[in-house]
């Protein structure tokens, strides 16, 4: 699972001083969800634990199930192309995933009550960089209820189509949403629950949200923007679409209750927010909202300062009016302890700083960089900023074209444009795009092909620049054995360990970051000879041979003798199913299954 290294973090700055001055400091909400999927460790995204074996065992029944017909596929759309999905893959793929350490967690931060559950893939074929959080009150209904055990099915499977997803509909939240909640749809009815009565609540709000995501597809809008947590309540912009007299609003509610506040913006259209949690010049339990916007028809930017108690805006503490410009994404950087801002008017970004110590800028003292610099003509059309740290170009600022922030999902061979400061002189010196890699820290995993018997090598997904050991290890991962190889990650986060022997049968293996420490969940070696191989007579003079399919396989050799250890050394047959059906021969008296890649 990813983390982010000096990237992304927005929090509380770590203040020196006597205890009075650290408790006089607000704590602001980040401006995005961490783009990583380090589901253990992100701001207000998802804060997961280990299943408990009770609960791991509720969630292993539910991967059963789905994998057991009815139904046995669903036809669906994915990445917007019709689609069949085999059930049995699915469940699979769950599979694999609760069996990784950390691929399925209870989640017990804020989106506990947000989400049912919460998917973060990492792009790749593999499972194992993939996240997958749900809610342990969701589970304990579950648990308390086995009757609902199939909205856990129609839950995991929801999770598991954004796995399938490509990056492209990952970044429509509209699409990617539509088409999760058809499928979870689909499921439901083909379980019968689209005619139960009363209605499946569940089933209808798998209906319901589909049809607000095709909707809200079909007008490629985002109607609705998360902010972030304001003590009790949680806020979120919701906008404007309809181009009327509306007006874009702050929206706050307090989970697991239905009442909500609205406050109006008009005429001001807000686009980024930062949230100050009990912020020290005012009264306890109160918040201050940094709102940034413009009015358009008047050509001003503004930032807006909001009293909030208890989720609902008391009062205005003030505004900054800044002629001629729009400030569309707002950030703030550790390293410089100033705010930044995107103004799209002028394709500019500009350096603010708090003059007076209040944790508000105030002040434009630079332009940071413009798109009509010699050398930063990619920044036109920019739509947000985000303020962070290279290993070896410093601090800086990065640039999306696509949203106010980078994204919650992580790619990794995603360009970004990176505008470092060298002499800290408030300027960007250089506009270098750089692959999204070069931000990231994670846990290494052993990928796709997965290792086989035999195999002198394996492939690593893991963080740029670092050395990574392959060892074996005991089937838990808690002990480190035999070293079996080391690479350093070059030229990308993906790569081929070459072994110092060749893998053996049933032994578990993991990959080991040697700069962190930190290891992935360990991965046990296939055997070429598929398991549970059963022979039966299938109508006259007919042998059906059947045996549990291994993972991976590309196909299978069979081999025939009538001598138990002695067998030709080129097979007799080839099938691309783990069953066929042979001829019978008197001569032959046994067979040898072998699966090839």
């Amino acid at each position: 699972m990813m983390k982010i290294a000096n990237w992304l973090c927005f929090g509380v700055p770590i203040v020196a001083g006597v205890g009075m001055l650290l408790a006089s400091q607000p704590k602001d909400a980040p401006l995005t969800l961490p783009n990583g999927i380090d589901f253990t460790n992100r701001a207000v995204g998802c804060v997961g634990r280990k299943l408990t074996p009770a609960e791991s065992t509720t969630v292993a029944q539910a991967i059963d199930s789905i994998g057991k017909p009815p139904p046995e596929s669903l036809e669906v759309k994915i990445n917007n192309k019709d689609t069949t999905v085999a059930c049995k893959d699915l469940a699979d793929s769950l599979r694999k995933q609760l069996g990784r350490r950390g691929g399925i967690e209870a989640e017990t931060g804020p989106r506990k009550g947000r989400a049912r559950g919460t998917t973060n893939p990492d792009s790749r074929t593999s499972t194992g960089g993939d996240g997958l959080n749900i809610s342990e009150d969701f589970l304990a209904r579950v648990r308390a209820n086995p009757n609902g055990l199939k909205h856990l099915e129609g839950l995991l499977v929801h999770e598991v189509v954004h796995k399938m997803q490509d990056t492209l509909t990952l970044r429509n939240d509209a699409r990617r949403e539509k088409e999760a909640y058809y499928v979870e749809m689909c499921y439901y009815d083909s379980l019968g629950l689209d005619d139960s009565d009363p209605p499946d609540p569940e089933r209808e709000n798998a209906r319901s949200k589909w049809e607000e995501m095709e909707t809200r597809e079909s007008k490629e809008s985002r109607r609705v923007q998360y902010i972030g947590p304001a003590l009790t309540h949680e806020c979120y912009f919701l906008f404007d679409t309809t181009g009327g007299a509306a007006s874009d609003s702050l929206e706050t509610y307090e989970l697991g209750d239905l009442f909500h506040y609205n406050y109006p913006f008009s005429p001001m259209r807000a686009s980024d927010a930062m949230i100050f949690e009990n912020y020290f010049l005012l009264p306890d339990s109160h918040c201050l909202g940094l709102v940034c916007g413009g009015v358009p028809f008047m050509n001003l930017a503004r930032i807006l300062l909001l009293n909030i108690y208890h989720g609902e805006v008391v009062g205005i503490q003030g505004s900054f009016d800044y002629p001629g410009k729009f400030f569309y994404s707002i950030t703030r950087s550790y390293e410089t302890q100033h705010y930044y801002v995107l103004d799209t008017l002028n394709q500019q970004i500009l350096t603010l700083v708090d003059m007076t110590g209040d944790s508000v800028p105030e002040t434009i003292i630079s332009t940071y960089a413009s798109a009509f610099w010699l050398g930063f003509e990619p920044l036109l059309t920019m739509r947000g900023v985000d303020a962070g740290s290279h290993p070896d170009y410093g601090s800086g600022i990065s640039v999306n074209h696509f949203d106010i922030h980078l994204g919650d999902c992580v790619y990794p061979y995603d360009g970004v444009f990176f505008l470092p400061d060298y002499d800290g002189n408030n300027q960007a010196d250089a506009c270098l795009l750089l692959p999204r890699y070069e931000f990231l820290i994670f846990t290494p995993v052993i990928q796709y092909p997965l290792p086989w018997e035999g195999d002198i090598s394996v492939m690593l997904h893991a963080t740029w620049e670092h050395d990574i050991g392959v060892w074996t290890t005991d089937p838990l991962g808690e002990i480190l054995m035999e070293p079996l190889g080391m690479i350093h990650m070059i030229g990308g986060v993906d790569a081929e360990c070459m072994l110092m022997r060749p893998l053996m049968a049933e032994e578990f293996i993991l990959a080991v970051d040697m700069q962190t420490g930190e290891w992935s969940s360990p991965v046990q070696v296939m055997s070429l000879t598929p398991q549970e191989v059963t022979i039966s007579l299938e109508g006259p003079g007919l042998l059906h041979l059947r045996w549990e399919a291994v993972p991976g396989a590309d196909y299978y050799a069979i081999y025939k003798s009538n001598e138990p250890f002695e067998f030709p050394p080129e097979p007799s047959y080839f099938t691309e199913t783990n069953e066929i059906i042979l001829p019978l021969a008197d001569e032959v008296k046994f067979y040898r299954v072998t699966a090839v890649r």
